[in-house]
This record gives C-alpha cells, sequence and structure tokens, in this order.
C-alpha cells in the first residue's frame, strides 16, 4: 500500500494522469479532497480574469452535481442525457463525480466511475497535444528533461516522446523516478519479451511493422538516462540486442531520431558485462561512427570484457587511423583465448584465437601493411568488420611470436607514428 501511496503522490505532483494506469490514477483520487484550484484542462485553457473565472468554476461545480445526481434517474435517456453533460462540464466535473463515486446507489457510481475515467483521458489527451505544440503553462511528461538531451527540442521530438509516453506513460515515470527500481526493470523485461515474441510471430508470417514508438520507449528505458547500474541493464540488454537482430526493427532505426536515441544508448553502455552486444549493434546496424567511439571505450577500459576486446580492435581499425595504434598496442600481449576456431583442413586439434592475433591483425591494416606477410594464412575479408575476427589467427605458437616479432621490429623503425 505504501508503495501506491508514492505512486499516486507522484502523479498528482506531475500533474499527469497516465494512459496505462489511467484506472489507479482516478481511484486513488476517491481517497482525496477535491481539487481547490483549476484542473489539468483548465490551465490549458485561455486565460481570464482571476475572479471570472472562479465564479465560472463554482457554477460548473454547482451545475456538476446537479447533473451528478441524475445518473440515477429512473429513465435511461435522462440518464444518458446527464452523463453527457457532465462530460460537457469537463474537468470541474470532478469534484461531482468523486461524491458520486460515494452515492448509495449503484448506477451513480458505476456511471461516474466511468465518467472520471472518460474526463481524464481527455485531460491526458490535450496536455499531450499541448506539450507537442510547445505551450510554455503545460508541464511536460515525466522524462522528458533526460529525453531531450539525446535527440534535441523540437516538435518531432515531442510527437515522439508523447507516443511513447501514450505507449506505458506509467514505466515512463517509474524509470524516471528512481523508485521501486526491481518492479519497473521487470516490467520493462517482460516488455521486451512481448515484442520481441510479436517480431518472431511477423517473421513466420512474412510480415514486417514498423513499431518505432515502443523500441524508442525500449531504448530510452534501457539507457544509463534511466538505468544508471550496468550490471541491472545487463538483462535488458540481452533482451533488446535479441529484438534488434529482426529485420522488423530496421524500418524504424531509419528515422534520424531514433539513430540519435540509439547511437545514445549505446555510447552510455560502453562499460559493463553487456558491452559486447551493445558493440555488435552497432556495427550490424552500420553506426561506423558510433562504434568506433564505443570500441576506443572498451579499448582505453581497465576491465573490459574478453569478447569485446576483439571486435572493438577491427572497428577501430576500419574507422580510426594511425593515431589510434597505442589503443591497440596496449592489448598486443593479451594472450588470452576468446575462442576457438575448428578446421581440419587446417589443423585436426582446435585452434585457439588468441586477442592479441585479432589485435596485431587491426594495427597491421591501420599502418598499411600486408596481412600475408605477417604470417596471416587463412584471412577473410568482412563489409563490417574488415577482417573477420575467427579468420585471423596462428596455426601454433610459432608463427604468432615470429608475426609479433615482425611487428616490433617494424615499430622500433617507425617509432614516431601513432605519437603525437
Amino acid at each position: 500500500m505504501a508503495g501506491n501511496d508514492r505512486r499516486t503522490s507522484r502523479r498528482v505532483r506531475w500533474g499527469w494522469v497516465l494512459g496505462p494506469g489511467l484506472a489507479v490514477a482516478i481511484g486513488s483520487l476517491t481517497m482525496a479532497a477535491p481539487p481547490a484550484g483549476p484542473t489539468s484542462g483548465d490551465q490549458i485553457a485561455a486565460t481570464k480574469p482571476a475572479a471570472a473565472k472562479d465564479a465560472s468554476s463554482e457554477n460548473r461545480a454547482t451545475e456538476a452535481r446537479k447533473w451528478v445526481k441524475r445518473l440515477g434517474a429512473p429513465e435511461y435517456r435522462e440518464r444518458e442525457a446527464a452523463a453527457r453533460q457532465l462530460l460537457a462540464i469537463g474537468p470541474s466535473a470532478r469534484p461531482a463525480l468523486l461524491e458520486g463515486m460515494q452515492s448509495a446507489d449503484l448506477e451513480v457510481r458505476v456511471r461516474a466511475w466511468a465518467l472520471l475515467q472518460e474526463i481524464a483521458h481527455s485531460g491526458f489527451e490535450a496536455r499531450l497535444k499541448a506539450f507537442i505544440a510547445g505551450d510554455p503553462r503545460v508541464e511536460p511528461p515525466p522524462g522528458w528533461d533526460r529525453f531531450r538531451t539525446i535527440v534535441g527540442d523540437h516538435q518531432a521530438a515531442r510527437t515522439l516522446y508523447a507516443e511513447m509516453f501514450r505507449r506505458d506513460g506509467e514505466l515512463l515515470s517509474a524509470a524516471v523516478s528512481e523508485e521501486d527500481s526491481g518492479t519497473w526493470i521487470q516490467q520493462l523485461n517482460r516488455k521486451i519479451s512481448e515484442a520481441r515474441t510479436n517480431q518472431m510471430t511477423q517473421m513466420r508470417a512474412g510480415v514486417f511493422r514498423q513499431d518505432k514508438e515502443l523500441l524508442a520507449l525500449l531504448l530510452f528505458l534501457s539507457s544509463d538516462q534511466c538505468l544508471k547500474d550496468d550490471n541491472e541493464a545487463y538483462t535488458p540488454i540481452i533482451n533488446l540486442y535479441s529484438l534488434l537482430m529482426y529485420p522488423g526493427t530496421d524500418a524504424s532505426l531509419r528515422d534520424p531520431l531514433m539513430l540519435k536515441l540509439l547511437d545514445a544508448w549505446a555510447l552510455g553502455r560502453s562499460s559493463g558485462r553487456a558491452s559486447y552486444y551493445v558493440l555488435e549493434i552497432l556495427s550490424r546496424k552500420q553506426r561506423t561512427e558510433a562504434a568506433y567511439e564505443v570500441s576506443k571505450k572498451i579499448l582505453q577500459s581497465e576491465d573490459a570484457q574478453l569478447s569485446a576486446l576483439p571486435l572493438a580492435a577491427l572497428l577501430v581499425a576500419k574507422k580510426g587511423d594511425v593515431m589510434d595504434l597505442p589503443l591497440l598496442e596496449r592489448h598486443l600481449t593479451d594472450s588470452r583465448a576468446f575462442t576457438s576456431h575448428h578446421n581440419g583442413r587446417i589443423r585436426k586439434e582446435p585452434i585457439r584465437i588468441q586477442v592479441r592475433d585479432v589485435v596485431l591483425g587491426a594495427a597491421v591494416h591501420l599502418t598499411g601493411q600486408k596481412l600475408e606477410d605477417y604470417g596471416y594464412k587463412h584471412v577473410r575479408s568482412d563489409t563490417v568488420t574488415v577482417y573477420s575476427r575467427y579468420s585471423l589467427l596462428f596455426v601454433d605458437d610459432v608463427e604468432r611470436e615470429k608475426a609479433l616479432k615482425k611487428w616490433h621490429e617494424w615499430r622500433k623503425a617507425h617509432p614516431k607514428i601513432g605519437k603525437s
């Protein structure tokens, strides 16, 4: 109950009635005193002199109480007419409808409840439309201040955020409130899982529907703007990785706003356990500039994920220049194997590919040298990463040591390359 009270207080403070949580928001108001001042709907209306406005509000409230009583009239037509009159009065009818929900007459209670929902929904939509139009009198939806730092403050951005808020304003509000994080993260994971299921169903049917607003919501909620802890972000990002691999997301990511959102999401997740998946998404979606920046951060990190290092090295080799050599060279002593290559035509036993094997290949490429001169006999080109990281291998330690020795000799002969 305490958690519900906290959520209710947030809704009242923001002045927003949320879409999916509409019934909860209205239900919470039954325990509160009727608002003394103008409602959100009144705030959107044109400004009037204070005295006239107060008198007008009082008249509407009195009129509303009269119509609420007639919600229980014997005649159906009379009840319907009363309902239409209350809808016409709008937000000013809320106090009378709240009183009606305490009526001994079941018909009055049920109709008052339904009318409150309808009025709340119309007020919610009116506020969103005013927000999209940039009306300074309307408080933006929760989280907008964070979202606009990513995509900017203009009508297209506001329109996208309004649609995200329509999709799940309650989840958005919970995320930016930084309370009960465990609960809203669970809800986020369920939402991503549902989206993945829908994508799979569409693929089986050969249909690819664009759902840009939902994808924007998921990217924003799993970004460092909402999820500060990398460990908490791991599961949502893994699930989102699977979703983003579906072709159905490609159409959404043609939108410049969506690309800004994707890049910012990735740049904020360049460390932690999920960094490899973030980098994989950027490379698959051909976000070359963002992939380059994330790759540099990974190579600079003292605790980078093993699986992320080879991919980061090749993406730096693709986009960077010789000034990035120091980033690569600091990993030339990393003898950890990140995968095993199985090819009986090369060797019967699995070939363990080390981080430094790929890093050396990236450095050779970056300096304009030939890979075959360093003993890379099985290298395959790759449109995304220049070379396949699974083909930059040495059959044994003898080949590897020979290649590293050649690099050190070349470096000794070119000490100034890569130095500012």
